[in-house]
Parts: structure tokens; sequence; C-alpha cells
């Protein structure tokens, strides 16, 4: 195992025993969710976050972070839910309100998808005429197909 995993493994290790040592201190939380994501362990700080917001459901930072999480592993629904009642909660710092609505944002556009639309028109182009004089049928053709 590489030195920078190795060390990695073990300050995830640590957090983890000190996220379980205290299930309910929002620092301890906010460590253990930034160690678990640099690890690559969403599906850890996900359950950590929402293991906390039974707990404390009117958190509003934590529902900020939670959407965060949400919207990394492409869970837009769940991130909008969570970023929308952080909101509504109230509480946070102007920066941190700031960040909710560009989130939302960036929520609603992957929610949107994109939508692409193309016109083609297509046919071909047929034209009779009559050049002979004196009324004879000399028939002349033009055929051009168009795109």
């Amino acid at each position: 195992m590489p030195a920078g995993a190795q060390g990695l493994f073990t300050a995830y290790d640590d957090a983890f025993s000190a996220r379980i040592a205290s299930p309910a201190d929002n620092g301890t939380l906010a460590q253990f969710v930034t160690v678990a994501v640099n690890a690559g362990q969403y599906d850890q700080a996900i359950s950590s976050i929402e293991q906390y917001l039974i707990q404390y459901p009117r958190d509003a930072r934590a529902r900020l972070a939670a959407s965060r999480l949400y919207y990394h592993v492409g869970s837009y629904e769940l991130a909008r839910r969570q970023v929308q009642y952080g909101i509504e909660v109230g509480g946070l710092t102007a920066g941190e309100q700031q960040e909710a609505v560009r989130l939302l944002g960036r929520i609603d556009r992957a929610l949107r998808g994109v939508t692409w639309e193309l016109a083609l028109t297509g046919g071909v182009l047929s034209a009779f005429t009559n050049f002979a004089p004196g009324g004879a049928q000399d028939e002349e053709s033009f055929v051009s197909p168009y795109g």
C-alpha cells in the first residue's frame, strides 16, 4: 500500500473512532465527513450525516453538507430536498446561504438535463420545361436533391 494511502486510512480510522466516541459533536462529524470524502467513502459520509440529522433535523449546516454529498454522487432529488430544507430552517451564514442558493441552481440544471433539437429538411427539386417552338412536346427535366 502506498505511503499516502496508508496515512489516509489511518486518518479515516482515527476520524471514525472519534465519530463513534462523540456522535453528537458537530465538529467531529465535520472532520469525519471530510476524511471520509477524501478517502472516497461517500456512503459513510452520507450515512453519518443522515444519522446526525435524525437527532438534529433543524441543523441547516448539516443539511447543506448532506446536499453537497448527494449532489456529488448524483442523487439530485435528495440534494434538492436537503438544501431547500436547510434554507427554510435558517441559521446559515450569509456565505453559506449564497452557497446553498448556487447549489440549488446547479441541482436544478442537473435535473433539467440537456435537451437537443435538430431539424433536418430534405427533398428533390424537379422542374419540367418545354422549349420546342410551335408547341411541340420536347421535354427537358431538371432534378436536383437538396438538404
